[in-house]
């Protein structure tokens, strides 16, 4: 994944609130990752999947009761499993991940998912939110407004010039017997339903398959229109299919981290040669002083990396198990480990620790806080067969950014040390502290716990 801001840039964007003003999004009127090219067939590997089940990324959880929209409002990052070609595999039909969408509330039972499918900041879709399940259905057939810039530019301009498209969203039925693609997507006013995984802050759609999991028997289709909704014909008798999804998830996400990686294609043995990468990420304080990470270093959001909050405002963890499978009956361990200073070598027993502060900024806004974790320790992503090439294997100088105060959250003030690891203070019976007490009586302190004591 591309960098996707610089500190600067994602503090200069942060706006924090239930609304659709993101703090994630760019400040440009715009934000499109898609490449707006018609579809005009189902490409062999979707057709694939008549004989094989599709695959899940990450097993599902059951929603959560009792959730209100207000507790769901958050930006998300959304990925879909879907037809457009992927730009970073070049492959025709595989994950993508599609930028940042916001998902706020504009009544107790109504919300408003914005930018969704990387249309847009400009584009919308209206909902229901349940209550029962946290769940959110959509109604089939919206259309939506995207905006693409001109080709051409008038020069001179203040401002960019956009173009307006129009986006329908709605599900098929697949009928596979016909022999066009207009026959074979048969357009339906079916509800779009994202179901709700509260441990994993998901939201998820799948299509529907055969009993058998072998058979995909509907498709979400983004078509592009004419504004009344009318079907756009193309030179060869398709309408204009945009993308078909199998799948779509959103991922909540209220950071980004930004680190340096080793770029093994231009490094050599006797170079090594470091990347900027970036990443969207989600921090959670889960009680106890811990501090919950998903998709650290892009590792992804069914990786969760949990680390202990101090009291110095450090969070830190030691020898990060990632994840684990099993080959051949062995099983195989993946992780992530801090290197000696001096050395250069794995330290199992260095914690990884990332120095934090709290900042209060100005946005358009009005005054938002935001945390920054700072890292400048050389760590390795390594897996115990060492057979393995992990994602990154070397990273660098880490810093990342969370929209709002992790440490009020914490509680971080409440945090002490143990009394037996604290250091020991002495005071006068005034309440002064006494750096060398000579004899006579003293109050002692050490962490929590004070005691009067007799000096001799």
């Amino acid at each position: 994944m591309k960098k996707l801001y610089t500190v600067l840039a994602a503090a200069l964007a942060v706006a924090m609130g239930a609304s659709a003003a993101s703090p994630l999004k760019s400040l440009d009127k715009v934000n499109i990752k898609r490449d707006f090219t018609v579809k005009t067939e189902l490409s062999s590997a979707l057709k694939a999947d008549d004989s094989k089940s599709l695959i899940r990324k990450a097993a599902k959880a059951k929603a959560a009761e009792g959730l209100t929209a207000e507790d769901i409002t958050s930006d998300y990052l959304c990925s879909a499993y879907s037809q457009a070609t992927n730009p970073e595999t070049n492959s025709a039909y595989g994950w993508d991940n599609l930028g940042v969408a916001t998902i706020y509330p504009t009544s107790a039972t109504d919300i408003t998912i914005n930018g969704l499918l990387g249309l847009g900041s400009e584009a919308n879709f209206t909902g229901s939110f349940s209550s029962a399940d946290a769940s959110i259905t959509v109604p089939g057939k919206q259309i939506a407004t995207v905006l693409i810039p001109k080709e051409e530019q008038t020069p001179g301009a203040t401002e960019p010039e956009y173009d307006e498209i129009y986006m329908k969203l709605y599900v098929s039925r697949v009928k596979w017997d016909a022999t066009t693609i207009n026959d074979q997507l048969v357009e339906t006013d079916e509800p779009i339903v994202f179901n709700y995984n509260a441990a994993e802050h998901r939201y998820s759609y799948e299509c529907e398959t055969s009993a058998d999991g072998k058979r995909i028997v509907t498709l979400l289709i983004m078509e592009r229109v004419n504004k009344d909704g009318s079907h756009i014909v193309t030179p060869t008798g398709s309408y204009s299919f945009f993308d078909m999804l199998a799948m779509v998830d959103l991922d909540a996400i209220n950071g980004i981290i930004n680190f340096e990686a080793l770029d093994a294609t231009a490094s050599t043995a006797g170079n090594i040669v470091f990347k900027e990468e970036g990443a969207y990420i989600y921090g959670e304080v889960t009680g106890n002083n811990k501090f919950l990470v998903k998709n650290l270093y892009d590792y992804g959001f069914g990786v969760s990396v949990e680390f202990d909050i101090t009291s110095d405002k450090k969070i830190s963890a030691k020898d990060v198990l990632l994840v684990e499978l099993k080959e051949q009956g062995k099983v195989i361990s993946f992780y992530l480990s801090a290197t000696n200073d001096v050395t250069g070598e794995i330290d199992e027993e260095a914690p990884i620790e990332f120095q934090g502060s709290s900042e209060v900024i100005n946005t358009e806004f009005g005054q938002s806080t935001i945390t920054m974790f700072s890292n400048s320790q050389l760590l390795v992503d390594l897996d115990t067969s060492m057979q393995y090439r992990l994602l990154w294997e070397m990273i660098q100088n880490t810093q990342m950014i969370f929209f709002y105060d992790v440490f009020s959250s914490a509680g971080v003030e409440d945090v002490t040390v143990a009394d037996e690891n604290a250091p020991v203070e002495y005071f006068n019976l005034q309440g002064v502290r006494v750096e060398n007490p000579e004899a006579g009586l003293y109050i002692r302190r050490q962490g929590n716990t004070a005691t009067k004591v007799l000096v001799k």
